[in-house]
This record gives C-alpha cells, structure tokens and sequence, in this order.
C-alpha cells in the first residue's frame, strides 16, 4: 500500500472544524483526521504536530490515487510526499530501463 506524509494545518479544513466542535486538544485533532482519513478509504498512521501547534504532519497509507486525492482534499494539506519502499523504487527503476 503507497504511503504520504502531509502537512496540514490544524485551523483551515472545513471537514476537521466540523469535527472538532469547540475542542482545542490536539489528541482530538488527531482522532478527527485518522476518522477522515478513514471515510476515504486510508489509514492514518501516525501524526506529528510541529511545536507551533498550528501544523501537523501526517503519514497516511492508500489504496488508490482516487483515495488519496479525496484524503488530500478533505484535510486541505498543503504539502504532500509520496514516499516508497527500497524494492519498489528498484522495480520502478528497472521498469523504465525495459521501456527505454
């Protein structure tokens, strides 16, 4: 399953303000964007906020492109790195050097 990181703030998504309520706990936040992520079909797997507390970054595993446009949508993230495995770089590699 690919895999990105993500930055995204934690004031600007419609979706996550929803979510939140009146709640200011980053713990919180946390449950609101694994539950987004989850309603598109990924997984949030780990979440790391930088010390302004107004950015985070989360790593968040997909199936498809389809799901992770919907997940970089509907968390608005500003920033995002699709990042693979040794192996599968390698078989990209190799994959391009056959169609050369």
């Amino acid at each position: 399953m690919p895999f990105s990181w993500v930055r995204l703030s934690s004031h600007t998504s419609r979706k996550i303000r929803e979510c939140m309520g009146d709640s200011t706990l980053k713990v919180r936040f946390e449950e609101c964007v694994g539950r987004i992520v989850a309603d598109a079909g990924g997984t949030l797997e780990q979440l790391w906020f930088e010390q302004n507390g107004k950015f985070a970054h989360g790593h968040i595993r997909w199936e498809t492109p389809e799901q992770k446009a919907h997940i970089v949508y509907d968390l608005e993230a500003d920033q995002v790195v699709d990042l693979v495995s040794p192996q599968e770089i390698d078989e990209l590699a190799d994959a391009r050097k056959s169609a050369g």
